[in-house]
């Protein structure tokens, strides 16, 4: 999850990307997609940053010493954050496959929305295991590896998208 964020925030802080706008569709395209995928980075790492502190607080000799109960009531909370990231993210990519995107921006739309559903199923993923440690209390590493490959493979997807986006003009990433 770490390298994950490390990755994002490397990739996002600064970036100035976008899509050619050549009239009202164009400029309403471009402001939508601006809000879109604005909503989905702030969800997405915010939830990233929380189960990386999650695990940094277990980690740590405070955590370490943390009670069964405690640990539970703190993964309960984080299981919660990681449904609510789900839900927004699934919403946003919903409103995202709403667009219509002009002709020049159609690569980039269709890369931005097969990256958000890989994180959305990254965050499934996530989701299950954590569901699953609670209830059985033991920590599937398979699907920890599953989930940590679905995120790899979105994170190339967004490299593919910033190279799309940087031959466009117009949307603007920030974080």
């Amino acid at each position: 999850m770490k390298l994950i964020l490390i990755t994002l925030v490397a990739v996002v802080v600064g970036m100035m990307v976008g899509c050619t706008s050549s009239g009202s569709n164009s400029d309403s395209y471009q402001r939508e997609v601006n809000t879109l995928m604005q909503r989905h980075i702030d969800g997405f790492m915010a939830t990233v940053e929380e189960v990386s502190s999650m695990y940094d607080s277990w980690l740590s000799p405070s955590g370490i010493s943390m009670s069964r109960e405690e640990g539970l009531r703190e993964l309960s909370r984080i299981l919660e954050t990681v449904g609510k990231t789900e839900d927004e993210l699934t919403l946003v990519a919903s409103e995202w496959s709403s667009l219509i995107p002009p002709s020049e921006a159609e690569t980039f739309h269709d890369l931005g929305y097969e990256m958000m559903q890989k994180r959305i199923t990254g965050i499934q993923q996530t989701r299950l295991m954590f569901a699953e440690f609670l209830r059985f209390g033991v920590h599937d590493q398979q699907l920890g590896a599953e989930s940590e490959a679905i995120f790899n493979d979105a994170d190339r997807v967004w490299v593919k998208l910033v190279r799309e986006s940087a031959k466009l003009e117009g949307v603007e990433f920030n974080r």
